[in-house]
């Protein structure tokens, strides 16, 4: 029997159910109508071939968090999320004939609920329009008047300033004495350089050096049993462990970072290992003249993306321009997946899998030793943590449109981390590639790089807006400030035109989540990204006080783009703290 990823099927029953209760709001403004009768009718077929399925395959039906609910006061924002829903879904059943090829029985009963969802959409819609305005408040972003505020911030709670006048800042950490640790990454996408440190921040905002002098980027830290715990995501990675007079004590060294992507956070589970990530080297699997743009391929031109299992290759092989060559500009390259640029692969050639890797999570002991690769198959973990359960989490972010293997379209996403396969590079968001939807403008759709693959371990519990690069994250730990588990997401925001032809900014922003019923929430948006304004720019990282009353939100600072590289500045960097009103 082929295996499902988990939560197929039963993430869609539980979003199902959350979208009846979200229209059922929508229906109690606007009444009864025939298209509304319409929308309950392919509802209820709906849920009979998702139950159908259920039973299908002895999965239990889940119970629908309708309690933990995020309802929208704006009659525009609970429409503009039951639409992005809706359509999410038909995104996902669309893909079901990729996961049930094994159930010919079910195609038809697929391809019609296929089918009742498109007609839901296109009647939902028809419905909804004469209640839309043209522009919904604070979606996806105003820019604004000049004189207007520099941001927006649910009105529960207040922003305040705790340290400005950072470079690139990256993490955020509280001792044992609940005393603020902050790291600057000492690295930038684009020509900028700086080595990295941590600051110890005092009560009353001011700085002092606690340890210095690392490469970068500096992408990770924690406090454990009075040490601190760093990572360096550079060419040759590392995991520090720097005692209470700042020395520094290489664990771990040699991971693959340094490329497009780096490590991640790093954090302590209830088991007493650490964990922690290494980004891809790449987009999507290919060497292009994207990583010239992002400087390493200059530097290291036989750097590639490493497995961490043996894969087999489909022999899929792309041409380039050549940015390596000094004397013939029109010189061009083929290359290969998981090859060195200009370096082609064949049908069925094996690539080995090794431990030092690329699109990894590891676990290892306080002291270094027992590395294991514990999943695989994520393009770019930069948020990494455990729950209040004590469950790992983390974000990853989406494909982009660059390169010579380009993705349309893919989102963030948020998992629950547990053994196994993530689906890099031949799948989006737990989704196949070669989806009509992956497919960019102007560029053939994407085909598998791997002859085989193995089975899907999850399906996100969360997909957000693509390129709004969400980064870290943390859980609410008090109610006092929100619901116990509710997830706050830092969104460094996008940086046309180098990940996305799309110019218009996603991102920019902190949102609030909850896991169960996939909803996200708009928290904090930086309404003029770019003017350095009177709140965050970029939000990096968000990190709670130890009692859980406060949310510190660091903020990367201004970083900018043209059609050849980031443009980053220094000393724009600040920490910002949130309370209740």
């Amino acid at each position: 029997m082929q295996t499902l990823p988990n939560k197929l099927v039963i993430r869609e029953v539980i979003w199902e159910e959350i979208c009846v209760n979200l229209f059922w709001r929508f229906h109690q403004v606007i009444g009864n109508s025939p298209q509304a009768t319409t929308l309950w009718q392919l509802q209820q077929q709906k849920a009979q071939i998702l139950e159908n399925l259920l039973n299908s395959f002895q999965i239990h039906r889940p119970q629908t968090p309708i309690n933990l609910m995020l309802f929208h006061r704006n009659l525009d924002l609970l429409l503009n999320e039951l639409i992005a829903r809706e359509n999410e879904l038909l995104l996902l059943y669309q893909s079901y004939p990729y996961f049930f090829t094994a159930y010919p029985h079910l195609v038809p009963e697929l391809q019609n609920l296929i089918n009742l969802q498109t007609n839901f959409i296109n009647t939902l819609i028809a419905l909804a329009t004469p209640f839309q305005t043209d522009l919904p408040p604070l979606a996806p972003f105003l820019e604004g008047p000049v004189d207007g505020p520099d941001y927006w911030l649910d009105p529960r709670y207040r922003l305040e300033p705790v340290i400005s006048g950072l470079t690139y800042p990256t993490s955020l950490a509280f001792d044992e004495n609940g005393e603020m640790y902050v790291a600057e990454s000492g690295y930038s996408y684009g020509p900028a350089y700086a080595k990295g440190r941590v600051l110890h921040i005092d009560a009353t905002g001011k700085a002092r050096e606690f340890a210095a002098g690392f490469e970068g980027a500096l992408t990770g830290m924690s406090w454990f049993r009075g040490d601190l715990y760093l990572i360096e995501g550079s060419y040759d990675g590392k995991v520090y462990k720097i005692g209470r007079n700042g020395q520094k004590q290489v664990l771990i060294r040699g991971l693959r970072g340094g490329s497009d992507h780096f490590t991640s956070e790093l954090a302590f589970g209830p088991d007493g290992k650490m964990y922690f990530a290494v980004g891809t080297v790449t987009n999507s699997g290919v060497v292009g003249v994207d990583n010239a743009y992002y400087g390493w391929l200059g530097q290291r031109p036989a750097y590639h993306d490493v497995p961490a299992r043996d894969i087999v290759l489909a022999g899929q092989n792309f041409p380039s321009d050549n940015p390596l060559t000094k004397t013939n500009p029109n010189a061009k390259a083929i290359t290969g997946a998981f090859h060195p640029f200009g370096t082609p692969s064949f049908q069925g050639e094996i690539i080995r899998g090794e431990l030092l890797a690329n699109g990894v999570v590891y676990r290892a002991n306080p002291d270094g030793s027992g590395l294991k690769i514990i999943a695989d198959g994520f393009r770019n973990i930069f948020g990494l943590g455990f729950s209040p359960e004590g469950k790992l989490y983390a974000t990853n972010n989406g494909l982009d449109f660059r390169g010579s293997r380009p993705i349309e379209g893919d989102w963030d996403t948020f998992y629950e981390i547990t053994p196994g396969w993530y689906g890099w590079p031949d799948y989006a968001s737990g989704l196949p590639v070669t989806l009509p939807y992956f497919k960019p403008p102007g560029n053939p759709q994407p085909q598998f790089l791997l002859a085989e693959h193995p089975p899907l371990a999850e399906q996100p519990l969360i997909r957000f807006k693509p390129h709004s690069a969400t980064q870290k994250f943390d859980f609410s730990i008090n109610d006092s400030f929100a619901p116990r588990g509710e997830v706050f997401f830092a969104q460094f925001g996008s940086a046309p035109p180098i990940t996305t032809g799309d110019i218009r900014p996603a991102g920019f922003r902190v949102v609030r989540a909850n896991p169960y019923t996939g909803q996200v929430h708009d928290f904090m948006i930086n309404l003029k990204p770019g003017k350095a304004g009177e709140g965050p720019e970029r939000p990096v990282a968000v990190r709670f006080s130890p009692d859980g009353q406060s949310l510190y939100v660091v903020d990367f600072g201004i970083l900018g783009a043209d059609v050849a590289t980031a443009i980053p500045f220094s000393e724009t960097g600040a920490v910002w703290r949130i309370v209740r009103a």
